[in-house]
């Protein structure tokens, strides 16, 4: 293990704008205030009840949902915070791997599919080439 910081959080709050009486929202709270820091070798888990932050804290970290307050350091570099958008470059050294991966894929959709979604939606190929990309990925696999 090394000093060399890989992520940090910092005073991250982050949470979910929901319907309330007469059409007006209100703000569920679900992160406060959330620092930490993880340093190069280190591994850190994560425990709670349901409902305790979990996944929203994954998915501010993928980019899903953004950050109402704090910033999110990768390597140095600021990865989001509630001035900045969400750095999908330096993103991209960042996965959710979900507990139940039948419930959120969908078995209907051919992983051709799914991976011209990602190169797309990651700009891996120019515009009108995904296919080829695509089938070059599926060649090597």
């Amino acid at each position: 293990m090394t000093d060399e910081l890989v992520l940090s959080l910092q005073h991250v709050t982050a949470g979910y704008r929901e319907g309330g009486v007469l059409g007006r929202k209100y703000f569920h709270e679900v992160l406060h205030d959330v620092s930490f820091d993880v340093h190069r070798g280190e591994i850190l888990g994560l425990v709670g009840e349901s409902g305790t932050g979990k996944s929203t804290l994954a998915k501010v970290l993928c980019g899903i949902c953004p950050p109402d307050q704090g910033k999110i350091l990768v390597d140095g570099q600021c990865l989001v915070s509630q001035n900045a958008p969400y750095d999908r470059k330096l993103g991209l050294s960042i996965q959710m791997v979900y507990q139940q991966p039948y419930a959120t894929l969908d078995p209907h959709q051919k992983i051709g599919n799914g991976f011209k979604e990602l190169i797309r939606y990651h700009g891996f190929a120019p515009k009108g080439n995904e296919q080829a990309l695509m089938d070059d990925v599926l060649a090597k696999v």
